[in-house]
């Protein structure tokens, strides 16, 4: 069951009164009031490090950005290329939402929902098997089946679809394979990648995109061939990032970046794959890259902690969150990192 709720509104330019919102760690749009700011536990120590320089603020028009900004990227789960889960809109307040849709979509769905460039256009991958289009007041525009599994059961989509900026989407599934479909519902690539897709897709500026599977990052470009693969030595659990200083257009210095299950990050040369770091950090690294606007990024581990690092791979700081850190981080605007604990004990950390 997809629920679509009213009462959100466009980020404005902040006031003298209160700070920009900062963004939820998994969100299409935030959940937190401007005038009631997440705190860092006490005495939990901020990442060391460089201080990120202050972020510009929101543009007053934020809907009319959003969708120049697609035009150039298109949607990239996560809050774009740099995966900062930076959201457009402040999430309503209790009591002011209603429900303005609920659809069936035939199974769960696990994932982000994708947002077409125009805004006009929403997509659901599901572990029933499906992708499914939606416009915005909840009506089905069509189903694409995502294939079989090795076992011959309809194959699960535990991935956020990501959204070219011609609007073509692009989802994965655990038969290991990576759709490329058409605004339309036609299927216009099948490519075979060998393991399970399990993270979201990375939309590079001209339309080629990197995905993980299994042990495996590949680029593929936009006629379905695999144009570059690095292998880590174990599986690559998180979603590719995008280093970069404009993530409109890629530069010879850009670089994606990877946490591995073999307890390494890495960096890979954008344009070439070539390998620029690989920085061990004691234990598993599955919790998705998120890259602040300095160009430093953040990962999670399951040592309990998040680890920050420089464009060249160089360990900048360290701080405990006190659980293991499998899912993707995000920055807000101020620089603060939230993240979740998968365990011993769940919990939202902001540091």
């Amino acid at each position: 069951l997809l629920v679509a709720l009213v009462g959100s509104r466009a980020l404005r330019a902040p006031s003298r009164r209160a700070p920009a919102c900062p963004e939820a760690p998994a969100a299409l749009v935030s959940a937190t009031s401007p005038a009631e700011p997440a705190t860092r536990p006490p005495g939990l120590p901020r990442l060391t490090g460089p201080t990120p320089p202050a972020a510009p603020p929101a543009p007053a028009d934020v809907a009319a950005a959003r969708v120049a900004h697609a035009g150039t990227t298109g949607h990239v789960p996560h809050g774009g290329p740099r995966r900062t889960h930076r959201a457009w809109a402040q999430g309503p307040r209790a009591g002011r939402a209603h429900v303005a849709f609920a659809v069936p979509v035939g199974g769960a769905a696990a994932t982000e929902v994708a947002v077409a460039p125009d805004g006009a256009r929403l997509y659901v991958a599901t572990l029933a098997g499906e992708l499914v289009a939606l416009s915005r007041d909840g009506l089905e525009r069509f189903r694409v089946p995502l294939g079989k599994d090795k076992k011959g059961h309809p194959a699960r989509s535990y991935v956020a679809p990501a959204v070219g900026p011609d609007g073509t989407v692009y989802v994965g599934s655990d038969a290991g394979k990576l759709l490329a479909v058409t605004p339309e519902g036609r299927v216009k690539m099948s490519v075979d990648l060998g393991d399970e897709v399990d993270v979201a897709p990375l939309v590079l500026p001209g339309g080629d995109v990197v995905v993980a599977a299994g042990k495996a990052v590949v680029r593929i470009d936009p006629r379905g061939n695999v144009v570059q693969k690095f292998e880590a030595k174990k599986k690559v659990y998180t979603a590719p990032a995008l280093v970069g200083r404009d993530p409109s257009k890629l530069d010879a210095h850009d670089l994606v970046v990877v946490g591995s299950q073999d307890d390494h990050v890495y960096g890979l040369v954008a344009g070439t794959f070539e390998v620029a770091f690989r920085t061990p950090l004691g234990a598993d690294v599955d919790g998705s890259p998120a890259v602040y606007d300095d160009g430093t990024f953040a990962v999670g581990t399951d040592a309990g902690e998040v680890v920050r690092l420089g464009a060249d791979g160089r360990v900048l700081g360290r701080t405990s969150v006190g659980g293991f850190v499998r899912g993707p981080l995000s920055i807000a605007r101020n620089g603060d990192v939230l993240v979740g604990t998968y365990g011993p004990a769940p919990k939202v950390v902001r540091v």
